[in-house]
């Protein structure tokens, strides 16, 4: 009976004290659901699993103990096992202990401590529970003690909230935010006060329990119950808990034998109006007082309790009418009836109607009550016999309500926690078990796994049952919660059709229910692992579901941790999937300040830079700058922007994230988009130096950087081709760097193409490995000294000189001795502009390079076809360094080798054509040929053009043939005057015009637009028009 003090005591924490985490935190609101419908066990669970979740708040993680423990508090009352409910107790008070130890200036300390009074409560009840069976004088004395024990604490309790509210000022300016926190710690001081009054009260009251009914101890304590519910009514008049403090009074003075004061105080409270929600409750169990009241054989007004509980229970919603208040409401309705027909019967006029009616209608509520599973049932059921109704049927029988179903299921939902910890266990011993038991275990275990099964059958035959009888009575929201539990247990079950059906329509109808959130995850879980049995294959319906079912719950509940959860969780499945749009559009939907939004931007740009490559490599078009999105192309692209998300996913990282494998291959990602932005950008971009700076700041991240993560071994790096391309990365983001810093940034390129070296080891395949990235290099750094400032150039080419002399000293395979030679040609190139006299640092690099050549020649190793590349390309730098005749000379050796050889040719051509700046004769040389009396002679552009023509795999060949013999011409053209030049020119026209004639698409854009400008340029010289 006072149970319901401590009930009040359990809304007040949670709604007084709680209020500002419940707004936080809708995970609360679920919990409250489960543990007032006591399904205690499933909160503990859901408890459980928020511990480990990373998308709790903070402040819904501070109070998970506390919850827990007011949670093991309300199961053990429910509890039929002694031991079970010490052992609760007993978890709860440590759980409470350590909230107080760790939580010291948390808002809930004082509830805490409260709550510890509460525990020291509870265990006296245990004790009077079993006075009744046990040792009831001596049970009772230690139950005495307890209470006492209770109620000096809350003594101590109130004095430390009350020494705390003296040192706030009672004037406070709400203006001001530190005064302002001030208003809002009174605030919950007093909350934590009254609660704290109001359980000293409740302890003082059930402690006259623990002695003997009349005694003069049993009225003391009533007394002196009813003077501090009334001490409390007058403090707190205004305030609901107040007119609960008046309430509780009255049940004193009932108990006394005052009758008539109690009926006083409950006649002022159902004076109240009944709205709000909290003051119908206020009413109805001041009604259900107030009935015993009545009733009471010194009263007998049962006119008076049948007018009030008749119309209560005709108003009172559906929702509630199976409440256990409604129920003793509806009870003692059922004896007022009776007692009002029993009197009719000894009137000499008897009114039959009346009898018959009072009789019906009592029999109708006892039986109403008898239905329902609880402490009422029992006395219920006696009064529908007494009334002439049929006893209570079998109670192995089948449900016949929605009420019996719901507890069917709920007592077969109670022992699956149990059974399938068991199957667990062993499946734990049959691991550990030797061969001779492990077939005595196995048998324990099919024998668990199968009570696991019948109790989920039972529990889901029993709830599909209550689905089936629920009526336009039943709560909406016990409906809801059969479904959820349906739902749940389809799922286990893996019937993930059924189970994700009924929770899109709990989610989707009833989105504010207690099971709602709940039951839209299990449906995208649903869907998740249809898509998982789909493979690599799946199809249209899988995708479909989980985008909309993972909308559905980042919509529905915008930025709550089952929001953030879904999207974070989606977000790689529909990478996955290449379902790269979709991902996209779900890592930018979650929260910006979310730790979750970082790891999905660089999953998700990882995968977009990845399938970009992928394009490039399979459609190569260097003329076509959208294949490569920039900074300042960003949004301008059809679909996601691949560096712009890695970029975002880096940037919101927060410091203190796992690194793992997946996260450390993502920022190598984003270095590598960075490099290829800024080989596409350096051209003509400002934020080509700031690109390359930012490639560098990525890799050094002594966080999550690649190269910080290889110094450290971290496991997260310890695959070997990331560490290749990591530090392939960085050697080529440090010579793109040169500009900014030549020497330290050498210095880093020098140590990483040491570590690469040894990273990609000295076989035949690293050899090549490395070879490419040598020629990337020298690319890049030919790039630069391109662009750099006349100033910085050659500091830029010297840093890099001394780098290249290092490593020709100390390299002897062929590829790093060729990239030198080759790196050389692109430091001379940096400063050749072309002119007819030489830049002099151009003439030393390009002699360098020769030089370096020259050392390559010089291995025993050197095979005869990379001999003849080589001598073909240092050919080629000694034409560029004025050296016409040497360059002349190995083309000619060359040839006589290989004198068919058309790429051969084709440079010996070029190297005349250089020649003639300085020697007009030789534009006729690279056309028509130098002859030979010795086998090797060249064929120059005219003979070239013929041999080539006939072949379709030389056509490119061709086309570039007939026009450098226009080229030539024309050139020859400018060191003629009058008719000579004319001539000349005119020549130069007509080979464009009759190649054009032969071949009208010159086989694309690259040699029509070049024929183009060739004739424009004809056109300004003077020579024939188009």
């Amino acid at each position: 009976m006072l149970f319901s003090v401590f009930c009040f005591l359990s809304v007040l924490g949670a709604t007084v004290v709680c209020a500002p985490l419940v707004a936080d935190e809708p995970a609360l609101e679920f919990l409250y659901g489960l543990r007032n419908r006591g399904y205690h066990d499933t909160a503990l669970d859901y408890l459980e699993s928020l511990e480990t979740s990373r998308l709790l708040p903070a402040g819904m993680r501070d109070i998970l103990g506390y919850e827990t423990a007011l949670t093991l508090v309300i199961a053990s009352r429910s509890s039929g096992d002694l031991e079970d409910r010490y052992q609760m107790l007993d978890q709860a008070q440590a759980l409470l202990r350590e909230f107080i130890a760790t939580r010291s200036k948390h808002p809930k300390l004082y509830a805490a401590r409260s709550q510890l009074g509460n525990l020291i409560v509870e265990r006296a009840r245990i004790k009077v529970g079993e006075a009744k069976l046990g040792d009831a004088k001596a049970l009772k004395a230690e139950a005495r003690q307890l209470y006492d024990q209770a109620f000096k604490e809350c003594g101590l309790l109130e004095a430390a909230v009350g020494k705390e509210l003296d040192l706030i000022p009672k004037v406070l300016n709400m203006r001001d935010r530190e005064e302002a926190k001030l208003a809002a710690r009174r605030k919950q001081l007093r909350a934590d006060n009254l609660q704290t009054e109001l359980l000293a009260a409740a302890i003082r009251e059930e402690a006259a329990d623990t002695v003997p009914a009349g005694s003069e101890a049993w009225t003391n304590y009533l007394v002196e119950a009813a003077g501090l519910y009334d001490e409390i009514y007058k403090k707190y008049r205004s305030r609901l808990a107040g007119l609960y403090a008046r309430m509780y009074q009255g049940r004193c003075n009932h108990r006394l034998g005052r009758t008539k004061d109690a009926l006083g105080h409950y006649g002022e409270l159902l004076d109240q109006p009944s709205t709000p929600e909290s003051f119908w409750n206020l009413k109805t169990k001041t009604l259900r007082l107030a009935m015993d009241s009545w009733l009471d054989p010194q009263q007998r007004k049962y006119v008076e309790a049948i007018k009030q509980a008749s119309g209560w229970v005709e108003a009172a919603p559906r929702s509630t009418q199976r409440s256990p208040d409604m129920l003793a409401i509806r009870l003692s309705l059922a004896v007022a009836l009776q007692m009002q027909a029993e009197e009719y019967e000894k009137r000499e006029s008897r009114d039959v109607a009346t009898i018959r009616n009072s009789y019906e209608d009592a029999l109708k509520n006892a039986r109403f009550v008898a239905a329902e599973e609880g402490d009422l049932q029992e006395e219920a059921a006696e009064l529908v016999l007494a009334l002439g109704g049929r006893a209570l049927g079998d109670p192995d029988a089948a449900p016949e309500t929605f009420a019996e179903a719901q507890k069917a299921g709920k007592k077969s939902l109670d022992e699956i926690g149990p059974a399938t910890q068991e199957v667990a266990n062993f499946e734990a011993l049959l691991l550990r078990s030797k061969p001779p038991q492990r077939e005595a275990v196995r048998q324990q275990l099919d024998k668990a796994k199968s009570s696991l099964e019948s109790a989920q059958n039972s529990a889901l035959a029993s709830y599909r049952l209550a689905m089936r009888l629920a009526d336009v009575d039943t709560p909406p929201s016990e409906l809801n919660l059969v479904r959820y539990f349906v739902c749940y247990l389809y799922f286990t079950r893996e019937q993930y059709y059924d189970a994700a059906v009924m929770g899109d329509f709990v989610s989707t109808r009833f989105p504010q229910s207690a099971g709602a959130k709940q039951c839209a995850k299990i449906s995208l879980a649903c869907y998740l692992k249809l898509l998982e049995a789909a493979g690599e294959q799946p199809g249209a319906f899988e995708i479909r579901n989980v985008v909309r079912a993972t909308r559905w719950i980042a919509d529905q509940w915008q930025d709550t941790p089952e929001a953030i959860e879904s999207l974070s969780t989606v977000v790689p499945i529909m990478v996955n999937a290449n379902a790269l749009e979709l991902a996209c559009d779900f890592a930018q939907s979650l929260p910006e300040a979310s730790n979750e939004r970082a790891m999905a931007e660089l999953v998700t740009g990882q995968a977009l830079w990845a399938a970009q490559l992928s394009s490039q490599q399979r459609n190569p078009n260097p003329s076509n700058p959208s294949v490569v999105i920039t900074g300042d192309d960003a949004g301008k692209n059809e679909g996601p922007n691949a560096l712009a998300l890695l970029l975002s996913g880096y940037e919101h990282l927060p410091k203190d994230a796992q690194v793992d494998a997946s996260l450390a291959t993502a920022i190598l990602s984003l270095a590598q988009a960075l490099v290829a932005n800024d080989q596409f950008v350096s051209g003509a971009n400002e934020k080509a130096p700031e690109n390359a700076r930012k490639v560098v700041e990525v890799l050094e991240d002594e966080t999550f950087g690649p190269l910080a993560l290889i110094d450290r071994d971290h496991e997260a790096a310890q695959n070997p081709i990331f560490v290749q391309e990591s530090l392939r990365t960085a050697l080529q983001a440090y010579v793109s760097c040169l500009d900014s810093d030549p020497v330290a940034m050498m210095a880093k390129a020098q140590q990483m193409m040491s570590k690469l070296r040894k990273a990609v080891g000295a076989d035949d395949v690293g050899r090549r490995r490395m070879l490419a990235i040598y020629v990337t290099l020298a690319q890049t750094m030919e790039s630069n000294l391109a662009k750099a400032p006349p100033q910085s150039r050659k500091q830029m080419s010297g840093v890099f000189e001394s780098f290249l002399a290092a490593l020709s000293s100390d390299a002897d395979d062929p590829g790093t001795l060729n990239w030198v030679a080759e790196t050389y040609a692109s430091l001379g190139a940096g400063f050749d502009d072309g002119g007819k006299a030489l830049d002099a640092n151009a003439s030393l690099y390009y002699q360098k390079s020769i030089d370096a050549f020259q050392n390559l020649l010089g291995q025993i190793n050197l095979q005869p076809a990379l001999q003849t590349q080589v001598r073909a390309r240092m050919a080629e730098v000694k034409a560029k360094n004025h050296d016409y005749q040497g360059a002349m000379a190995d083309m000619q050796q060359l040839l006589k080798v290989n004198p068919a050889a058309v790429n051969l040719q084709v440079e010996a051509a070029k190297i005349l054509k250089r020649w003639g700046s300085v020697d007009s004769t030789k534009y006729s040389d690279a056309i028509k040929g130098v002859r030979s009396s010795e086998k090797g002679g060249i064929w120059g552009w005219g003979k070239i053009a013929n041999a080539t023509m006939p072949h379709a795999q030389f056509r490119d060949v061709f086309y570039e043939a007939r026009y450098e013999i226009a080229a030539c011409q024309c050139a020859r053209a400018m060191t003629l005057s009058g008719a000579e030049r004319t001539k000349q020119l005119s020549a130069a026209d007509k080979t464009l015009a009759v190649t054009e004639k032969l071949y009208p698409k010159l086989g694309g854009e690259r040699w029509s637009s070049k024929y183009e400008e060739l004739h424009d340029e004809i056109k300004r010289a003077g020579g024939a028009l188009k």
